[in-house]
């Protein structure tokens, strides 16, 4: 980075105008190099080109200055982005003031870690702003390996970030794996590793997800580190969920209990534990698990899972033949279904329930499901409904046509007595 990648910016993006070289400290010539980054700019072309473009001479004079305050600050943020600290958005505020970071390193820095930020909280426009009008002039095109350590792990971290969010995995990995060469903070490792080990899950490399969790349980263990076991122990449950192999995922799950977990994290490894248990047939424990979850969600009034737990326990009770209690908890989820998937799943253990009761009634709630799921082209679902819907019509057909034989057969024994 130099002085002329500013230059460029401010009069691309902010419009500024160029210098007068017939009145001014600064020749045609000169400016050509100052753009190319080949010369300095001396005290009085930066102090000529402040009152010319209505800026803070210290933004032009002291570009290659660190400030020690904003380095600190800059190394706040991008730990509090990479643990998920709710601080991040406190300190960006402290950051983002026009013409604040004289520094060309610590204000690329900071725009970066602002976008990390914007990419991670959903703000993919406004990040994309910051990309084109910035970081689209300020980026060096040349070996960013001869920059500071600390703007090689930002510029990691963005990319990793950048590519995760639009969807390309494989350059989204490159980069966290340089990341994490990079760090050597204990809770950052965590946050870099649970990074790649979602990125090989969302690729379905489930082997490749589960050395990384084992590694991070390794790491977590020798340095006795509660989150990372946490996040590693339950990573490898879900992987190998994934890759049906419940009993080794129970062992994972219950190897959590003995960790001092949140009231979230241990209402979703009960829930989890539910759902293993359920896979395996074994419905009583699967009950009792997903009671547990529930019981922890209203007792510390979580946000999260309470529409989960409640449809589950009202499915465990449906296939346990308990219909009184499946129709009371199915009823409390319809209540705490907050979104149109939650009122679709809702509508589809209903239909599942009325199936061998009332047909026509089912085949009403499996349409308007359906139509849902193909609207959202969702064919996992579409592949799991469209045989019981076919073979509920089917019955259906059935039933007709023994009206339909019976209608004759009455008209017959009518005709009969009347004879």
């Amino acid at each position: 980075m130099n002085i002329g990648n500013r230059l460029h910016y401010l009069m691309k993006a902010h419009k500024r105008p160029a210098p007068d070289f017939s009145d001014g400290p600064i020749l045609e010539v000169e400016w050509e190099q100052l753009l190319f980054g080949r010369l300095p700019l001396i005290e009085s072309q930066a102090e000529y080109l402040a009152d010319l473009w209505n800026i803070p001479v210290a933004y032009l004079e002291d570009y290659n200055e660190k400030d020690l305050t904003v380095f600190r600050k800059l190394q706040s943020l991008q730990h509090e982005l990479l643990t998920n600290k709710e601080q991040a958005s406190e300190t960006i505020q402290t950051l983002d003031k026009p013409w604040a970071l004289a520094s060309l390193t610590q204000e690329v820095i900071f725009h970066l870690l602002k976008s990390i930020y914007l990419y991670k909280n959903n703000f993919k426009t406004e990040a994309e702003k910051i990309e084109a009008d910035y970081l689209s002039y300020m980026l060096p095109d040349h070996n960013v390996l001869t920059e500071s350590s600390a703007f090689q792990k930002a510029l990691f971290y963005y990319y990793g970030v950048k590519y995760f969010y639009e969807g390309k995995q494989e350059e989204s990995f490159a980069y966290f794996e340089r990341l994490l060469e990079k760090t050597n903070d204990e809770d950052e490792v965590v946050s870099i590793m649970q990074n790649l080990a979602l990125i090989t899950m969302n690729n379905q490399d489930y082997d490749q997800a589960i050395a990384y969790m084992k590694r991070l349980n390794e790491f977590s263990l020798a340095q006795k580190n509660n989150r990372g076991l946490s996040i590693a122990l339950n990573y490898l449950g879900v992987l190998h969920m994934l890759k049906e192999s419940y009993p080794t995922a129970i062992q994972y799950f219950e190897k959590m209990q003995k960790l001092d977990l949140d009231p979230v994290t241990e209402s979703r490894m009960q829930h989890n534990l539910g759902v293993l248990y359920y896979k395996l047939n074994k419905y009583q424990q699967a009950l009792q698990k997903y009671r547990v979850a529930l019981q922890l969600i209203e007792d510390h009034d979580l946000d999260e899972g309470l529409f989960d737990e409640l449809h589950a326990i009202a499915k465990i009770n449906f296939f346990l033949k308990n219909k009184e209690a499946a129709d009371c908890y199915l009823e409390k989820a319809r209540q705490a279904a907050g979104n149109e998937d939650e009122i679709t799943l809702a509508k589809l253990l209903q239909a599942e329930m009325l199936a061998g009761e009332n047909i026509s009634r089912a085949i009403l709630l499996y349409e308007e499901v359906i139509a849902y799921y193909e609207a959202l082209q969702n064919k996992r679902k579409l592949e799991e409904i469209y045989p019981v819907v076919a073979e509920l019509y089917s019955e259906k057909a059935k039933q007709l046509k023994q009206k339909h034989e019976q209608l004759h057969i009455d008209e017959a024994a009518s005709d009969s007595k009347e004879a």
